[in-house]
């Protein structure tokens, strides 16, 4: 017995050793991954950042913000886009866009400076006996983060007490805006993205003159030159001043960045009176002085921008659904960093609407007559019907993201939350249909009716978007991830269905494999079309019409019998 019980406890002891053992084997694994992921991080970082001491590297809920290092100026990135330089930021740049638009306003005392203002901007505006200045940043781990790397230039104008941080989206501040404005300074890159973009919208626009005081000052810059305007930036510049001429009285200050200055009724500038009113008020400024105001403000200067610009009225428009000035501004950068591809971006710009209409519509012409003389192309109805499925799907994934991101501002922390319920009603969809397909008795009939369903979602979903566009409010936002379950609903209803037809066919067999071969060409090729051609050239309503068409299209071709039954009755 006594043999016995120590067998029992050196087995139990030699179990307690071997566990505890694979334990701490388990955590040095864990913990060597983590060590392994942050080198490979670190490795990354220092990659992406050549030559610059990155000194600090973070994810938001609004994006990536990221500091460097370089001969002791720190520059402050958010998504990759440099937007603050400190200690020495762009005096030229700075002190243009402050001081042009305070002194062309006779005495301004309510500012509001739509993002940017750290670094630079904010001490300027504060040089004027002003009486408040608001401050509109949508991310408060960006001002933590200057604030976390200091220097006096910003601790000086964060630390002023004239001074009111309001961490909200600039649009949606302007929605709830109660007061007054006597200048709006927008200090903004260029429109290259649809969050960018909707700082440049005809929408956004609007909704500036109504807090803009009746003798307002309303400012903005875009990439400029004195010397030559290649197409792509005269494209860029005409777009924005074509959608800000319907709404405002404008004077341009051309340069190496144009300078608009906007207000509600007819203004003048010019150099005597800057110079005059920067005496009257005691500004003292690096760059401003008689030489400099009448080489910018001379006459030939603004005549010869326009002569570059020639017929500007001709150029698109830009609204929140339709955003040209992102196709401009990606054509702009495309033209500075690879010119070869400027051939693609003059075709895509020559693209309209109507051109679109017919072509699909002759298209669907065309497959129809070939269907009614080739009865084998039948079969060929069932893939475009799955391919054409995909491209509605991966169009609506694009869509809704960018929608959300021009209705809200944002959409990094809530891309995943828009894919998973696209991908929660493609599993609900699919395995419902998979589940009942027993029950079903005409399976071209039940295809039919999800196309059909397909074409009603298209323009309700549209439908949807414009009136979503009237309210910035994210009470609304849920509807985007109804939308985006609905569409994953369909998309995998049909899978699973078409999958059968294939199967009955008994003189050709169909896999799976190429039908989600189908899908994802669909999808691959909307990825291509609808975000470098659809959206930015004919917008977003007018995608979704394109789209609905395209299934009426695949809905015609699809047959209401199989050809097994058609033969049967034949017989």
């Amino acid at each position: 017995s006594a043999m016995l019980l120590l067998k029992d406890r050196i087995s139990d002891t030699l179990s307690k050793t071997f566990l505890m053992i694979i334990n701490l084997l388990f955590v040095f694994v864990v913990l060597a991954n983590f060590s392994l992921a942050g080198r490979m991080q670190n490795l990354s970082i220092n990659k992406q950042w050549l030559g610059q001491k990155v000194l600090s590297y973070r994810n938001s809920i609004y994006g990536n913000l990221a500091v460097t290092e370089s001969k002791n100026q720190y520059t402050f990135y958010s998504d990759g886009i440099p937007i603050i330089t400190t200690p020495l930021p762009d005096i030229s740049g700075i002190e243009e866009l402050v001081h042009f638009t305070m002194l062309t306003h006779p005495h301004p005392k309510n500012i509001l400076l739509l993002s940017g203002g750290a670094g630079g901007i904010i001490h300027e505006i504060l040089k004027y006996p002003i009486e408040r200045l608001t401050y509109t940043e949508l991310d408060p781990q960006l001002i933590k983060l200057i604030q976390d790397f200091p220097t006096e230039l910003t601790k000086s104008e964060l630390n002023d007490p004239r001074l009111k941080i309001e961490y909200i989206d600039a649009r949606r501040f302007l929605y709830l805006a109660k007061s007054k404005y006597d200048c709006i300074i927008l200090n903004l890159p260029l429109p290259s993205t649809l969050q960018l973009n909707r700082f440049y919208t005809q929408e956004f626009f609007r909704k500036v003159k109504s807090v803009l005081a009746e003798d307002g000052i309303f400012s903005f810059s875009l990439p400029g030159s004195l010397s030559y305007l290649n197409p792509q930036m005269r494209n860029l510049n005409a777009s924005v001043l074509n959608t800000l001429k319907d709404i405002f009285y404008i004077n341009i200050i051309p340069g190496d960045s144009n300078l608009y200055l906007a207000s509600c009724r007819n203004f003048q500038i010019s150099p005597e009176v800057f110079l005059k009113r920067l005496e009257e008020r005691g500004i003292q400024t690096r760059l401003l002085n008689r030489l400099h105001l009448e080489y910018r403000l001379h006459p030939r200067w603004l005549n010869w921008f326009y002569h570059s610009l020639s017929d500007y009225t001709g150029i698109r428009k830009n609204f929140d659904l339709l955003p040209s000035a992102t196709f401009y501004s990606i054509a702009y950068w495309n033209s500075i960093f690879s010119p070869r591809l400027q051939g693609l971006f003059r075709v895509l710009d020559k693209i309209n609407f109507r051109g679109l209409l017919f072509y699909l519509g002759l298209s669907g012409l065309l497959l129809l007559i070939l269907k009614r003389f080739i009865p084998q192309s039948k079969k060929a109805s069932i893939g475009l019907a799955i391919c054409s499925t995909g491209f509605v799907g991966m169009s609506f994934n694009l869509i809704l993201i960018y929608a959300y991101q021009s209705f809200y501002g944002f959409v990094f922390s809530h891309l995943a939350l828009l894919v998973t319920a696209f991908m929660a009603g493609l599993s609900l969809g699919g395995w419902l249909m998979t589940k009942g397909l027993e029950k079903v008795k005409n399976y071209f009939l039940l295809l039919r009716k999800i196309e059909l369903a397909m074409i009603g979602f298209c323009i309700i979903a549209g439908a949807l978007l414009i009136y979503i566009n009237q309210f910035l409010s994210l009470k609304f936002g849920f509807i985007f991830f109804i939308i985006s379950f609905i569409c994953g609903y369909l998309v995998g209803s049909e899978f699973p269905l078409v999958n059968k037809i294939y199967a009955q066919d008994k003189t050709r067999i169909k896999t799976a494999g190429i039908l989600y071969a189908l899908d994802l060409l669909g999808a691959y090729l909307a990825a291509l079309i609808v975000s470098v051609a659809l959206v930015p050239v004919v917008g977003i309503l007018k995608t979704c019409i394109l789209l609905a068409l395209l299934k009426i299209i695949s809905l015609s071709l699809i047959p209401v019998k199989s050809l097994q039954q058609e033969n049967c009755l034949r017989q």
